[in-house]
């Protein structure tokens, strides 16, 4: 009987849509690898690219995760990774990456050295949008990203005098920031803007000012698109 490639290796069963590996919510994000990448095909004028692996630990808003759990699939650590340009302006995703690592705004001109960010870690929050140019599938977004201090730094951080507790301003602060959002995203649903489904799907109480601020941004724009 000859052999086909159809016994060797089959396509998984057909979908309306790709999957989602990673639920939403918000990571820690620890880098564990850096690879050069080759260039994008549909701008491979813009030469080599950054490839960033990382493992993923749970902190807030994600369903039968623990805090600090490690993300598995298949029964193994996950290697979540992202492709970027090397592109160093403001708004590139190498430049955010490389700030919320380092925990500092890069300088006029600097040249950060990659392998002095691995190691490193930073928070985000994973979410899913509509892909704009085909709505059957949903992409991946990570926003609010912020710097997290590796575990030999915390450990020193905790022989050290404690710091004051949060100011009620920052309570205050913080509790109409996240009033703000709820209503933003009210108005999302009403209006039945193009992401209203993503907004409804986030865990408001788990969120900082930063990230407050950045999806409360991102619901306006939708509503405003819409």
């Amino acid at each position: 009987m000859t052999m086909t490639i159809d016994d060797e290796i089959q396509l998984q069963p057909a979908t309306n849509e790709d999957s989602a590996i990673v639920p939403e919510g918000r990571y820690t994000l620890h880098l564990v690898g850096l690879e050069k990448a080759p260039p994008s095909t549909f701008a491979p004028e813009d030469g080599p690219r950054v490839k960033w692996v990382f493992h993923l630990y749970a902190e807030s808003g994600i369903e039968n995760m623990a805090r600090g759990e490690q993300f598995h699939f298949n029964n193994e650590p996950y290697e979540f990774w992202r492709t970027t340009s090397t592109k160093n302006s403001p708004r590139a995703y190498a430049r955010k990456y490389a700030e919320a690592l380092s925990g500092r705004k890069l300088e006029e001109k600097e040249v950060p050295k990659l392998s002095g960010l691995l190691d490193a870690r930073m928070s985000a929050m994973i979410t899913y949008e509509d892909d704009e140019n085909d709505s059957s599938r949903k992409v991946l977004k990570m926003s609010g990203l912020k710097h997290v201090e590796s575990p030999s730094k915390a450990t020193a951080q905790k022989s050290a005098p404690p710091k004051a507790a949060p100011a009620a301003d920052d309570a205050t602060a913080l509790t109409a920031a996240r009033e703000l959002l709820r209503k933003k995203i009210r108005q999302a649903e009403v209006l039945q803007s193009p992401q209203h489904v993503t907004w409804l799907s986030l865990n408001v109480d788990t969120m900082d000012l930063t990230d407050c601020a950045e999806f409360t941004n991102d619901v306006q724009k939708d509503i405003d698109a819409g």
